[in-house]
C-alpha cells in the first residue's frame, strides 16, 4: 500500500490558538514583561519568533537571557500587551487613539509589519492640521518613507499648514529643517516669514534666541524693501537682535545696489522657489518628420505617462509653453529650478539663441546669445550657472571653446577651452568639476573622429585635466550622473549602440552596466528618483518614440510609456515644480 501524506491545513492557526489560550491562563509561561504598572506573563519562544529584539534579547548572552522577568523602560504597557497579543495570533486592530503608542512600540521592539501597518494608517489620516506632529514623529522613529511622504504633505499645502496651530507649537528643529527646503508651496516668502514671526512671538522668551537661524534660513533677496523696513525690522524680537538686524540691512543695501551682483554675495542668496519640489522631466526641442520641433511635453511620477500638461498636485493642471524657438541638437542643461537652452540648429541655420524655462510662470524667457553659435554641444550646471562647451558651427567646424552664462547680469563669457575639439559629446558635473565625455571631434592620433577620450574641468583651478577614457568611443549619446557616478547611454560610432557605461571618479574607471532595451543615437536623457530615463532618438532603421529607464537598485531597464511623437536629436532635463 502506497504511503499517504497528511496535512493538517488549521495545524499553525490550531497550535497558535492553543498558545494564546496557555497564555491567558498563564500555563507554560517563561517570561513576564514588566512595563509600567503591567506584567505580560508570555513565552519566549513566541516572542523571539515575531521579533528580532526579543530573539537577540533571549538567545544573547545579554541578563535578560537568563531572567524570568524583564522590565522595559519609556514605552507603554497597553501597546506592549497589543504586540504580545499580535505575536499570538497574527492579529491587531490599529485606531487613531493607539497607532501613535503602536508605531513607537513596534519601532522599539523591531514588530516591522505592525510597524508599516501603522504607517500606512497614518498616510492615509494626512491633513494641514495633522502632517507636522506625523512628520516628527516619524523622523524620531526613522520611519523613512513616512517621513518623506508627511515631509512632501508639508511642503505642498505650505499655505494651509501655516494657518494650523501645530504650526505655532512644532519645535525649532522642525521649523528650521522646513526653511531649508528649496521649494515651499507658499505664494511668496514674505507668507513664510510671516509664519517665522508668528511662530517666534508665539513664545518669544524661550524663542528668541532662535532668531538668527531663522531669519539666515529665510530668502531674504525673495522680499520686498517694504516688507523687510516695515515688517521685519519693526518686529520687537527682530530688533532686539543685532544679528538679525544686521542680516536684513544686508539685505536692503544688496537691493537698492545698482550693482547686481551685490545680491549675489549676499549670505541670504539661497534663493527659494515657493513650489511642492515634485519633479517632472522635460522633452525638449528635437526633430519630427521633418519639422524642427518648439513644443515640449513632460512626463511625472505622478501621472506615469508623457503629456503636453503639468499634471497638477494642488492646483489645476497647465499646459506646457513652447519654446521661444524650435531646434534640434541643442545644449540643455537643468540646475532643477530652470531649464537651459543654449545654441542648436533650426531648420535653415546654427543657432547661438539661448532661452531659459522658468516655473512659476510656465514661460521661456529669452537670455543673451552665445558668443558662438553651436550645434552638438554639450551643457551642464556649476553653482547655478550654465556652462556650453564645444560643438560645432558652419564656419569653424568642430570646436573646444567653452562658455559659462552668469543669470545675475545676463551675460556669457568665455572661459578655458577642452583640450580636444569635440561635438555631440556628454558634459555632466560631479562635486565642483566638469566632465566633457566622448563625443566626436579632432584629436591627436584619433583618425576616424570617435572619441573616447574624457576631460575634468577644475572649477577653482580652471584647467582642463585628462580623465580615464570610455570603455568604447561614443559621440550622439546621453550623458547624466546620479549619486556621485557618470553614465554614458547608448550613442553612436559608426554603428547605433544600446551599450551602457558607469564612471566611479573615486575609482576612476569606467564599467559596463546593463545594455538598453533598444539602441538609439540623439535621444534625450536624465534622472529622476533613483532611476535614468532614456527617449526617443534613432535606432538605425527610424525615428523613436520609445523611452525607457534604468532602475539602479535591481540594475536593470524597463519599459516606461512612449512618447506623444517621434523625436530624433531631443534633450530631457529634470525639473522641480
Amino acid at each position: 500500500m502506497k504511503p499517504i501524506v497528511h496535512r493538517n491545513s488549521d495545524h499553525s492557526s490550531d497550535a497558535f490558538e492553543n498558545l494564546a489560550e496557555f497564555r491567558d491562563l498563564g500555563l507554560l509561561c517563561d517570561i513576564v514583561l514588566c512595563v509600567e504598572d503591567k506584567e505580560i506573563p508570555a513565552h519566549r519562544v513566541i516572542l523571539a519568533s515575531a521579533s528580532p529584539y526579543f530573539r537577540s534579547m533571549f538567545l544573547g548572552k545579554l541578563a535578560e537571557s537568563s531572567q524570568d522577568r524583564v522590565v522595559l523602560y519609556e514605552i507603554d504597557g497597553v501597546s506592549v500587551d497589543l504586540l504580545v497579543r499580535y505575536a499570538y495570533s497574527g492579529f491587531v486592530e490599529i485606531n487613531e487613539l493607539n497607532v501613535q503608542g503602536l508605531l513607537y512600540a513596534s519601532a522599539l521592539l523591531q514588530f516591522d509589519k505592525v510597524n508599516s501597518a501603522c504607517c500606512a494608517f497614518l498616510r492615509k489620516t494626512l491633513d494641514v492640521s495633522n502632517c507636522l506632529g506625523i512628520r516628527s514623529l516619524a523622523e524620531s522613529l526613522s520611519c523613512y518613507e513616512l517621513f518623506q511622504e508627511a515631509h512632501q504633505f508639508v511642503v505642498d499645502h505650505f499655505t494651509e499648514v501655516l494657518k494650523q496651530g501645530e504650526f505655532l507649537f512644532q519645535p525649532f528643529e522642525s521649523l528650521r529643517s522646513l526653511l531649508d527646503c528649496e521649494f515651499l508651496n507658499a505664494s511668496s516668502e514674505e507668507e513664510i516669514l510671516d509664519g517665522v514671526l508668528e511662530w517666534l512671538n508665539f513664545s518669544p522668551l524661550q524663542r528668541q534666541s532662535n532668531a538668527p537661524s531663522l531669519i539666515k534660513r529665510s530668502c531674504l533677496m525673495n522680499v520686498s524693501p517694504d516688507f523687510l523696513s516695515n515688517k521685519i525690522l519693526k518686529d520687537s524680537i527682530l530688533q532686539s537682535n543685532s544679528e538679525c538686524r544686521q542680516m536684513v540691512s544686508e539685505a536692503l543695501d544688496a537691493k537698492k545696489s545698482s550693482n547686481t551682483r551685490d545680491g549675489y554675495k549676499f549670505n541670504g542668496i539661497p534663493l527659494r522657489s515657493h513650489r511642492t519640489g515634485r519633479e517632472i522631466i522635460l522633452a525638449l526641442g528635437g526633430e519630427s518628420e521633418g519639422v524642427i520641433l518648439s513644443r515640449c511635453q513632460c512626463l511625472s511620477l505622478d501621472s506615469n505617462s508623457w503629456g503636453w500638461d503639468i499634471p497638477g498636485r494642488v492646483e489645476e493642471s497647465t499646459t506646457l509653453a513652447d519654446m521661444n524657438n524650435g531646434r534640434t541638437f541643442m545644449a540643455v542643461a537643468s540646475n532643477g529650478c530652470h531649464a537651459y537652452v543654449a545654441g542648436g540648429r533650426s531648420s535653415w541655420k546654427v543657432l547661438d539663441c539661448a532661452e531659459r524655462y522658468e516655473w512659476p510662470g510656465n514661460q521661456w524667457h529669452q537670455l543673451s546669445s552665445l558668443h558662438v553659435a553651436r550645434m552638438g554641444a554639450g551643457a551642464t550646471v556649476v553653482d547655478n550657472q550654465p556652462i556650453v562647451m564645444g560643438g560645432c558651427d558652419e564656419v569653424a567646424g568642430y570646436l573646444s571653446s567653452v562658455e559659462m552664462y552668469d543669470p545675475l547680469i545676463d551675460n556669457w563669457t568665455f572661459i578655458t577651452p577642452m583640450r580636444s575639439k569635440r561635438s555631440y559629446l556628454g558634459a555632466v558635473e560631479i562635486a565642483g568639476s566638469v566632465y566633457a565625455i566622448g563625443g566626436f571631434g579632432e584629436e591627436l592620433g584619433n583618425l576616424d573622429g570617435w572619441l573616447t577620450s574624457v576631460e575634468r574641468l577644475e572649477a577653482q583651478r580652471g584647467i582642463w585635466l585628462p580623465a580615464s577614457p570610455l570603455l568604447q568611443p561614443r559621440a550622439y549619446f546621453g550623458a547624466v550622473q546620479k549619486d556621485g557616478s557618470i553614465y554614458a547611454l547608448g550613442g553612436y560610432n559608426s554603428s547605433w549602440l544600446n551599450t551602457a557605461e558607469r564612471f566611479d571618479p573615486r575609482e576612476g574607471k569606467w564599467y559596463s552596466i546593463q545594455p538598453m532595451r533598444s539602441p538609439r543615437s540623439s535621444a534625450g536623457a536624465s534622472t529622476m528618483g533613483s532611476y535614468l530615463y532614456v527617449a526617443g532618438g534613432f535606432n538605425g532603421a527610424r525615428n523613436l518614440n520609445s523611452a525607457e529607464s534604468y532602475d539602479i537598485r535591481a540594475g536593470k531597464w524597463i519599459k516606461v510609456p512612449p512618447l506623444q511623437n517621434t523625436r530624433y536629436g531631443m534633450a530631457l532635463a529634470v525639473l522641480k515644480m
